[in-house]
């Protein structure tokens, strides 16, 4: 029943081996390797379940649909890998983008519920809103922090999915080595981000708090700088405007967090 599969796997197998780093970037290794592996755990437990039940001696076989159903949504989801450098550096950094995305999000999550007026009778009902008012409620000087703090994380999502997307419009055979730069400062964008999200809390930690600025700060200016000066996309004259507008903005929310912080 499973030769087809075997010889399948196998030649699947054989072609991720045959990806060498002189046609193909550590990003769509990457997430090639991932896309195997995903579709490997759902084959492998889809078979390890038949055998299960070939051993039981019951005919004929059933097999949990939930297991096939995991197989198709894993075929699904390779047939959708990026096939070329180009593509998967466009997908990556719309995934930096997404995660930096979601710490926004976070922090108007966190402006959110401090902004609630929850009755005693309501902190009773729910156990959750008790969390809210309790340790979870940010204090004056924290929410003066979390609006530029949000501001400077909204600018820096929107300009990884701007170059993102300018990245896929490119010429599909463009050399991995001119692209991958823009994934690894997109990821630094990304992990200054979370550690200015993760620093309100009680009390402020204010020395730490001025790294992770200063470093966001760095990383976006990086970004900016690394587009124009690139062959490829320095010539994106849209792009460029886009870049410069941002700038402004991005400088007037750190000279407001400056001053905070």
């Amino acid at each position: 029943m499973f030769f087809p599969l075997d010889g399948a796997l196998l030649e699947l197998f054989s072609v991720y081996r045959g990806m060498t780093t002189e046609t193909a970037g550590p990003t769509l290794v990457k997430i090639v390797k991932y896309r195997v592996m995903k579709l490997l755990e759902a084959i492998e437990g889809l078979i390890a379940e038949y055998q299960k039940e070939q051993r039981k001696g019951k005919k004929p076989f059933s097999v949990p649909t939930h297991l096939t159903g995991l197989v198709w949504r894993a075929c699904d989801f390779f047939e959708k890998t990026p096939l070329t450098n180009v593509k998967a550096v466009s997908f990556e950094l719309g995934q930096i983008s997404e995660m930096v995305k979601d710490a926004h999000e976070e922090l108007q999550e966190m402006l959110t519920f401090d902004s609630q007026d929850f009755s005693d009778d309501e902190e009773e009902e729910d156990d959750t809103i008790v969390v809210f008012k309790g340790e979870g409620k940010l204090t004056p000087e924290e929410t003066k922090l979390v609006t530029p703090i949000s501001m400077l994380l909204k600018t820096g999502f929107n300009i990884i999915e701007k170059v993102g997307k300018a990245i896929e419009l490119l010429d599909p055979n463009t050399p991995y080595t001119l692209i991958e730069n823009f994934v690894f400062i997109c990821h630094d964008i990304s992990k200054n981000a979370d550690d200015l999200t993760s620093l309100i809390e009680h009390p402020v930690d204010y020395p730490s708090l001025r790294i992770a600025m200063k470093g966001l700060e760095a990383s976006v200016i990086n970004l900016v700088s690394t587009v124009r000066v690139d062959k490829n996309l320095g010539g994106d004259e849209r792009l460029l405007k886009m870049l410069g507008v941002v700038e402004k903005i991005y400088s007037s929310q750190i000279a407001i967090l400056s001053e905070l912080v």
